[in-house]
């Protein structure tokens, strides 16, 4: 069932194309639009941050951000620090906004205009209570590692370490999060509610869980091969299967939630 499940996640998105661009391009261009209003109200020099070579040696770590030839001053490193955390936010806020407006598009069949209405209670309580997941993921994810490293060890070991850790993020958000659709719509659902009605599917949405780790291998197998000679192409393809395995991940929700809460079955 568990690759029934992704397979029909994949056809959702496929097969709603359009929703799908509606739903995603006003909240990405709105992020950046804010974040790059607020980055020049704090005082941050973009056309430094992203031409400037020094600057960009800098930032990957190869020039010291104190070093007056770096390109980037004191001030502009304060600043880009008070962005940094206000970015976040921001993506969140847009990524919840996003999310929220798929849910409600493939539950409630709630109709999308070029903006996908936006109610502010309902995003940012999504966005806490994914946060809130997003932490508990990351300490399960980390005691796990504590484990996994050292047994598996430092060659081939960090390859399938990969692997695995997809297969337990994935497994882990799936089970915890179908009261993200449920916050959605407007419905109730705590997160130890979640793991609770989702337990009696753990199998299949460990099988969903495992096809998404190799769909996601194959993806990045693909852009390394492509990037030794096109590295544009290979970026590009990277963020088209970014996008739709993000919408894939959040159908995935919507379709247990649907199955698990609501009662509906997978077409077949």
């Amino acid at each position: 069932m568990g690759w029934d499940i992704v397979k029909h996640s994949l056809r959702m998105v496929v097969m709603n194309l359009g929703a799908a661009l509606r739903v995603t391009l006003a909240p990405v261009v709105i992020g950046l639009v804010l974040a790059y209003v607020i980055g020049l109200a704090l005082g941050v020099d973009f056309g430094a941050l992203f031409t400037d070579g020094a600057v960009l040696e800098t930032l990957s770590g190869d020039a010291s951000a104190v070093d007056p030839t770096s390109g980037l001053s004191d001030v502009q490193v304060q600043s880009v620090a008070m962005l940094v955390p206000i970015s976040i936010i921001l993506y969140l806020l847009m990524a919840s906004w996003m999310a929220v407006s798929w849910h409600r598009y493939i539950l409630v069949d709630e109709k999308l205009g070029v903006v996908p209405s936006f109610n502010f209670g309902t995003v940012t309580a999504y966005a806490g209570k994914s946060l809130l997941i997003g932490l508990i993921i990351m300490l399960a994810i980390g005691l796990l590692s504590l484990i996994l490293l050292p047994l598996l060890g430092f060659t081939f070991g960090l390859f399938l370490y990969a692997f695995i850790f997809g297969i337990g993020v994935s497994f882990l958000v799936f089970r915890l999060s179908i009261c993200l659709p449920a916050r959605a719509i407007g419905e109730k659902m705590g997160i130890a509610e979640s793991w609770r009605m989702t337990s009696d599917m753990s199998g299949a949405i460990f099988q969903a869980a495992l096809f998404i780790a190799l769909i996601n291998t194959v993806i990045e197998a693909v852009r390394t091969m492509i990037g030794v000679y096109m590295p544009i192409v290979a970026e590009g393809l990277s963020m088209l299967g970014t996008w739709i395995m993000t919408l894939v991940g959040i159908s995935i929700l919507t379709t247990l939630y649907g199955i698990i809460v609501e009662g509906r079955q997978l077409p077949k």
